[in-house]
């Protein structure tokens, strides 16, 4: 079963694009149209779609105040990769370090350093997906 990670900034444009992009992966995997649950993490936000396994199917992560480029967090440790430059984006997170950790290409060690969770809420409806 694929597996997906939507990533978009502030512009409503992306905005809608994300949301349709969702809707649309959504109905090709039979999910609930919101969220199974949603959290607040350092420099974003995340919503994630899950099977009735309670297993993740789609991420979404919005990032407030990026312009067009891919979002990253420099240095060479745990969930920072890459260097800045023209439309690589230092936002204190990492797509390519997330979409590895989504498809399972790195190690438990350094998912131990992923960007740090504020808050996380579970939709109601779908609370027993996450058990």
């Amino acid at each position: 079963m694929t597996e997906i990670v939507v990533e978009y900034g502030p512009s409503i444009g992306l905005y809608i694009v994300a949301g349709e992009t969702v809707k649309q992966w959504g109905n090709v995997h039979a999910l609930p149209n919101q969220p199974t649950f949603r959290e607040q993490m350092k420099g974003c936000h995340r919503q994630v779609w899950c099977n009735e396994r309670g297993e993740s199917q789609i991420e979404r992560y919005g990032i407030p105040h990026m312009q067009h480029g891919t979002p990253l967090e420099s240095g060479k440790d745990g969930a920072k990769c890459g260097a800045t430059g023209k439309y690589f984006l230092d936002v204190g997170i990492s797509s390519s370090w997330l979409i590895a950790k989504f498809w399972g290409l790195v190690g438990e060690c350094a998912v131990a350093l992923a960007p740090m969770l504020i808050s996380s809420t579970a939709t109601p409806a779908s609370e027993s997906a996450r058990a």
